[in-house]
């Protein structure tokens, strides 16, 4: 019955519930909502509602791009991309400097985040979206899937070089 509830719960989470099971989430565990997470070394706002999502947003500096990471506890990609593209001295340097960073703890399923998942087009994790200092989306820096340090410091280039054209 366990399993059963388990299943209907990742197939109504649209398409994450291949990439979940791909990813070996078996195992569920809570986080404190909305909390600065103390053993990373970026300073980013973990998140588990649309609410929280929202405030955190609200909360970003009108100057600073935005990096939105969702992931998933029991992922070994996600652990993989924590482990090495966001634990990476330059990654950290540049996203503590440059960003505010949004983690999107998809670990009990998408829940009420659903409408922003299909805004981002978010169909598993783990992803990265980057969004303008006002909050609209920059779609071509999309990162789906295991990315490393490379590919996220070259779409924070490409940000980056935009922010400048623009000016």
């Amino acid at each position: 019955m366990k399993r059963l509830t388990l299943a209907m719960g990742l197939m109504a989470a649209f398409a994450l519930a291949t990439t979940a099971a791909a990813c070996g989430a078996e195992k569920r565990q809570t986080m404190a909502e909305a909390d600065v997470k103390a053993d990373s070394p970026i300073v980013k706002t973990w998140v588990k509602s649309v609410d929280q999502y929202r405030s955190a947003l609200a909360a970003a500096a009108d100057d600073k791009p935005v990096l939105v990471v969702y992931t998933v506890a029991d992922c070994s990609d996600c652990k993989s991309v924590q482990a090495n593209a966001l634990a990476d001295g330059t990654v950290i340097e540049r996203l503590n400097r440059d960003y505010t960073v949004i983690h999107v703890d998809m670990t009990r399923g998408p829940g009420t985040l659903t409408n922003v998942l299909a805004a981002q087009q978010v169909k598993g994790v783990p992803a990265a979206r980057f969004l303008e200092p006002g909050g609209d989306e920059m779609e071509d820096l999309r990162l789906d899937g295991h990315f490393n340090a490379d590919a996220l410091m070259a779409a924070m280039d490409r940000a980056e070089n935009r922010r400048l054209a623009s000016r």
